[in-house]
């Protein structure tokens, strides 16, 4: 199987997107507008020609070793395929990456899994929920605490708003998170990322807010591969602005309803996703590092 290394620079981009795209596992994540936006270098490997990929976010270990590592606001990646993807062809892919990545530590989609005991692999939860039915039945779905949510939401009288300016979104962001290099790095990624969504006319920003315009909850959304994935959910950290964050959610699911499509909750808290009938489907952080047995000791 020809799997090569492809450095950054080197990248063919459309058909490397064309992969993504068509890929029966292809995600926004994938996207090189995505990487580009969230890890600094990344190089790829690639199946013939570009049959299959698999992007390698990088960064400094020690000496002259690099490490493969996940980015923030990336969740998962995967070894996109138009092919399928068998126990062959994942190992071949892993076997592949170079001994200069002297750590491997990636969050990948189920499917993306290397076989065999050389790398470890831990399951994340995230969760789902199918929008292919009348909004009236995954409004039965919806648990007690949900319900009782959307209620308060109705009697404070509180107002949701399809037309949130991304830098809206981003300030709130901020003002809810400490003032440190991490959030200020998050902030800025977060608003390129959906400027170029919004470029691409693939998604939108949405909020909850009361009559005085004080906004509560907000969230941006992205479509693609048949999936409505939450970018970003933020919320006043009150009683209050959980119940708006819930409406907003109940808004999107109320304007989706009956389309083919899936709502990816991307991190929202599990008991807030499972609350409005969501499914779990875990994805995976597979682990390796070829220190232990070229330094001999445990970490």
């Amino acid at each position: 199987m020809d799997i090569r290394l492809v450095p950054q620079a080197e990248i063919d981009r459309l058909r490397y997107n064309s992969c993504v795209h068509y890929a029966q596992n292809g995600t926004v994540f994938g996207y090189d507008w995505f990487l580009n936006q969230t890890a600094r270098e990344w190089d790829i490997l690639v199946e013939g020609e570009y049959f299959s990929v698999m992007p390698l976010p990088h960064r400094p270990l020690f000496y002259q070793k690099r490490e493969l590592y996940q980015p923030r606001l990336l969740r998962e990646l995967a070894i996109y395929s138009v092919r399928p993807l068998s126990p062959k062809r994942r190992a071949a892919f892993f076997d592949a990456i170079p001994e200069q990545y002297q750590r491997v530590a990636l969050d990948l989609e189920p499917r993306s899994i290397p076989p065999g005991d050389r790398f470890t692999s831990q399951a994340q939860a995230n969760h789902y929920l199918r929008l292919d039915r009348d909004y009236e039945k995954l409004y039965a779905d919806f648990d007690a605490a949900t319900a009782e949510s959307l209620k308060r939401s109705e009697l404070a009288d509180l107002l949701p708003s399809g037309t949130l300016k991304p830098e809206r979104l981003a300030e709130f962001y901020q003002t809810l998170h400490p003032s440190n290099e991490e959030h200020h790095e998050r902030f800025h990624a977060l608003q390129r990322l959906m400027y170029q969504v919004l470029h691409r006319g693939w998604g939108f920003a949405m909020g909850v807010q009361t009559r005085s315009e004080e906004l509560l909850a907000g969230a941006f959304f992205v479509y693609g591969h048949g999936q409505a994935l939450n970018l970003l959910s933020v919320a006043a950290p009150t009683p209050l602005g959980q119940d708006a964050l819930r409406l907003l959610y109940n808004q999107f699911i109320h304007g989706h309803a009956g389309r083919r499509l899936v709502l990816d909750f991307n991190g929202l808290p599990a008991e807030m996703a499972a609350g409005f009938g969501g499914f779990q489907q875990d994805y995976y952080r597979v682990e390796r590092d070829s220190r232990r047995k070229v330094l001999g000791i445990s970490f």
